[in-house]
Formats: structure tokens, sequence, C-alpha cells
């Protein structure tokens, strides 16, 4: 089982992975903070109507809704979050809010200027700040609203929104429009003052007796996110956290034990094809004893027909293909004789299902008459004492009679496969792996039979050898050239994949390794 499919790793997995749901969610609180505070700008400025752009044709003492740049004159006010200059600030809880504005304002009209006289509201304003509540904020600020609000005003509560207009900015203003000379505001104020004054529209609730301020844009929000991970937002949110953790974990739990139960049907299932397989397979296949029977007929047979006197009576026949198990690539026979009795036990052996392997073979040998039997001939200028041998049912070679063979793994066929060569001076082998094998430092490049390959020798000093043996050499494979993949029957353990084939040997005398490399220079495709 994967180490993530493990009750209790999964589990953690689950958690963390509902902890960062969680935060996520929290995130896109956040974010839908500030949309909202987007939107309640919007609907803020709505709410106050169409403005007017310009003084011409407006009727003393009315309530108006005008729009304009609205400037400082003399001295700023602060914004409450930061104390940085602003023309007007409102901090906003949820029943009573905390106003701050310069000393003059002005709004700036097409055709004139109005001065903003009395208590002012920020509605929406071009920078906005959420926290989540009072008793959070830092002293400098909780002493700014609490100046705004003097003896008089009540303390606003609960999340605040701190809204603020800057000097220049455009926006769209809400009151009552007098003439200057009729506005309740000292001598000094009016001094060089714009010819009307707009006014707290007369309310019988005095608090709403302010001149409402609205944004023409939209608001810069920050502070959502301070105001998502607050710690009264998460001492709030502490047992939907530990919930989403807890659900989290039952999930990882569920799907481990889901996983497990899933890869053991897996197991069975593949377990039972495989069985199924390899019963359909044996049903096709004769029974074991009597095809031993019957290739022992055709071997009595063939040897019966191979015997010969000179060279020209024997000669080499092309079999493979379903004859492989009986023959390999080629039988040898004398060309006098007559095969009818051989043929007539191949095909008895064939009718039984014996077949259990099949070869495509490519090289086409000579034959000769060595010792009175038909033999292959050695191409030139190998030794005609030298036989042929097959490995991994990719290659042939050629290799001494006194050299002894050992196939190792069980695999005989595909990537895995390794053949030993032992001799009383040498010990070698070809080797077909999985991904090849990468020789360190200097290499040779040289050319075996038809593929490209390196080679590198080592002595004592470089390669841990038993005793007797002096030195030794790799040989590595192009692992980009291609070579026709066997075919491998399942119940071989075989693979359809080529793999990546080196060769190494070590030797007791330099002879020794030039006669393991003789062999090597022999190697053939199959």
């Amino acid at each position: 089982m994967h180490p993530f499919q493990s009750p209790e790793t999964a589990a953690i997995a689950g958690a963390l992975g509902g902890a960062a749901a969680f935060v996520v969610g929290m995130g896109a609180q956040a974010l839908g903070a500030a949309f909202s505070a987007r939107r309640e700008a919007r609907a803020a400025r709505r709410a106050l109507g169409e403005p007017r752009t310009a003084l011409a044709g407006l009727d003393p003492a009315a309530n108006v809704t005008l729009g304009g740049v609205l400037e400082v004159v003399g001295e700023p006010g602060a914004r409450f979050e930061n104390g940085a200059p602003a023309a007007a600030a409102t901090a906003a809880g949820r029943f009573s809010e905390a106003n701050a504005r310069a000393a003059r304002l002005r709004l700036v009209m097409r055709d004139g200027a109005v001065d903003l006289h009395g208590k002012t509201l920020v509605v929406a304003g071009s920078r906005e700040t959420r926290h989540d509540a009072k008793g959070t904020l830092a002293a400098e600020v909780a002493a700014r609203i609490h100046t705004a609000c003097g003896d008089r005003d009540p303390i606003p509560a609960g999340p605040l929104r701190m809204r603020s207009i800057m000097h220049g900015d455009r926006v769209v203003v809400a009151g009552k429009l007098v003439r200057a000379e009729a506005a309740s505001a000292a001598a000094g104020y009016r001094e060089g003052g714009a010819p009307w004054t707009l006014v707290p529209a007369a309310s019988t609730d005095r608090s709403l007796e302010v001149v409402r301020i609205a944004f023409a844009g939209l608001p810069a929000v920050s502070g959502v996110l301070g105001a998502a991970f607050s710690r009264r937002r998460l001492r709030t949110m502490a047992p939907f956290a530990g919930l989403t953790l807890a659900f989290g974990a039952a999930i990882g739990l569920g799907k481990a034990s889901y996983d497990a139960r899933a890869l053991a049907a897996r197991a069975e299932a593949e377990a039972a094809a495989e069985a199924k397989a390899r019963k359909k397979v044996a049903a096709q296949l004769g029974d074991p004893a009597h095809c031993k029977v019957l290739a022992g007929q055709y071997t009595s047979a063939m040897d019966r027909i191979s015997t010969c006197t000179h060279d020209n009576d024997c000669r080499a026949t092309l079999r493979g293909e379903q004859w492989y198990d009986l023959d390999g690539c080629f039988r040898f026979e004398n060309r006098h004789a007559s095969t009818e009795e051989a043929d007539r036990h191949a095909r008895a052996w064939l009718e039984e299902r014996c077949v259990s392997r099949y070869e495509v073979c490519s090289a086409q040998p000579t034959a000769m008459c060595r010792q009175g039997r038909c033999v292959e001939r050695p191409p030139h200028p190998v030794p005609e004492t030298w036989t042929r041998r097959e490995f991994a049912r990719l290659f042939t070679f050629f290799a001494p009679p006194d050299v002894d063979t050992t196939r190792r793994n069980g695999f005989d066929c595909g990537p895995g496969a390794i053949l030993t060569l032992h001799r009383h001076d040498f010990e070698a082998s070809f080797t077909l792996g999985e991904y090849g094998l990468a020789l360190g430092g200097a290499t040779t490049p040289v050319r075996i039979g038809n593929y490209h390959a390196v080679t590198r020798r080592m002595d004592t000093t470089e390669l841990a050898m038993p005793q007797g043996y002096t030195q030794g050499f790799f040989v590595a494979f192009d692992e980009k050239e291609a070579v026709c993949p066997p075919f491998c029957l399942p119940e071989l353990g075989g693979s359809v994949s080529v793999g990546q084939l080196y060769f190494q040997a070590r030797c007791h005398t330099a002879q020794a390794c030039e006669e393991a490399y003789r062999i090597l220079e022999t190697l053939a495709p199959f």
C-alpha cells in the first residue's frame, strides 16, 4: 500500500485538507467582503439620488444632491485608521458613527463652488478599511474615534467600516442648499467663501442631520484579510474549524479504507485473471510427458539422418517458429537422407499442442561435417570448434566448447535476463538490464557486430575482484539502437520490453580477457 493510503497518513492528509479548505473559505469570505464594500458603495451613492453638476437653476433652501470635486481649504482632517490627511472621514459601527472633517470643505462644480457646513457623513469613501471590532483597535485609532465622538455622540461598536474622502476626489454630496449669508456659521468661515453653502437637511433625528458624501468611483478596500483572520473572528470560528478538521480526517480515513478495499479487489482480480490466463495456456498445451516422448522420437530420427562423411553431405535448414522447441533456429541434416520419419514425429508433436515457444530466426548458417555428424560452421574468422549460444532470445554468439553457460534469475527472455560464462581463466556475463549501465571515467567507442558500444577496462585498483582475477572490462551498448523484442509467452515471465544490454568480464590474465572480448565480438541478432 502506498504510504499516503495508510489510515494515519490519510487522516493527517484529510485534516490538512480540511484546514486548507477552512483557510480558503476564510480567504474567500475576505474577498467577498471586498466585493461587498464596493457593492455597498454603489448602493449608498445611488441612495443620494442623481447629482446636479451645475448651480444654475437651483432653488435656495432646497434639499439637493450635487456632484463635483471636493477640496480642502486650509488644514485637512485625518483618517481614523492611520491619521493620514483626509477631507472627511467616518468610522461606522452597527448603530452609530464617528465623523471627522477638515475645518473648511468646498465642492467645486462646473459653474461655481459650494461650501460644506456642518457635520459630514461619508457613506462611500475613496478608501475604506474594514476592522473586526473597536476593542481590538490600536490605541491611537481608538483615541481618534473617541475624540471625534466627544461627550455627546455614542461610540461606534461592532465591526467597523472606516471610510475617508481625500482632497481632490470627485464626490456626490447631499444636503440643503442655502445662500452663504443665510448659513448659521461664524463670520470667519464665510469670509472669502463661496456664495452658496450646503448644510445638513433638517430631520427629527438629530443624528441624521449630516451632509452625506459619497465617492463617485469604486473604493480601494483594505483590512479585509485582517478582519477575516482577527482573533475575535478566529475564536468565533474555532468550533467550525474543528468540525472542518474532523470532517477532513473522516474523509481521509474513509478514502484510505476505500483505497485499501479497491487495491485488494484489484489485486484479487489480477490474480484471478493471471490464474485464468495460466489455465487457458495450460489447456492449450499438450501433456508434458507425452510431448517429451514425441520430442525424444524426433531427436532419435534426426540423429539417424545427421551422419556424414564429407562437408558436401551436410545442409542447414532454417527452422525456428513453431519448431523452435525441437530444433532451435536451424537443423543440420544429411542432404541425401530422407527426413520423412523425423517430419512425421514433428507433425505429431505439433498436433499434440506441445509448442511452448515461438521464435522468428534471421540467421542462415552453413553446415559442415565434423566427427561424422553435420554441425554448424561458424562464420569466418570464428574458430570452427566454437559453438553457437543464445542469450535472452534476442542475441546469439559463439564460444569455445570449454566455456560453460549458466542462466541466472530464471529469465530466458527480455529484461532481467543474465547469462554467465565460466572458464578456468575468466568469468563473464551478458546482462539485459531495465536501464542499462552508465560507465564513469574514460571510455572507448567500439563496434560489436552491428551495434555501437563503449568499453572501459578496469584493473584491481578500480574493481573489487575475488582472488586470482587481475583485470576486467565493461561494455555498454548504445541504448538508442533498436533490437526486435522477443516473443515471450506469459508463463515464462517474459516481457515485450527490449531492455539495455551490457557485458562485463573479469580475468586472470590479459590473454583470458582477450578471449572473452573475442566471444563478445561474435554477438549478432537472434
